[in-house]
């Protein structure tokens, strides 16, 4: 995320506090090892970083599958779902030919989370 950390915590903090019980919240967040020089090993996560940057908005944020969902419930989110590329490949980009129609950058991740 272009956001540094604890902006991302914040707004989650806001999120819950003032939001009526049953209200939800979808965003995404980047794996952490997005921010390595390297990428990762990641699909598309080194030259979408060295872009990001290049325009003024570089990853300053990631986190693990784990750390998402241990932030979110630290803030008092419940985690409704936490879907990557593959999930989304296969919700998204399938053809009318059962195939995928092109291939998802394998970074992003997409979390529902809900106010108890």
């Amino acid at each position: 995320m272009y956001l540094p950390e604890a902006a991302n915590v914040s707004t989650l903090r806001f999120i819950r506090s003032g939001s009526a019980s049953g209200s939800s919240v979808v965003y995404d967040y980047v794996l952490d090892v997005t921010l390595r020089p390297d990428g990762g090993g990641i699909y598309g996560a080194k030259s979408t970083a060295a872009y990001l940057a290049s325009v003024g908005e570089p990853l300053l944020t990631g986190w693990s599958q784990r750390q998402a969902t241990a932030l979110a419930a630290r803030e008092g989110l419940v985690v409704v779902s936490d879907v990557g590329h593959a999930e989304l490949t296969a919700r998204y980009l399938i053809g009318a030919d059962g195939q995928p129609d092109g291939m998802m950058v394998e970074f992003p991740r997409i979390m529902h989370a809900r106010v108890p």
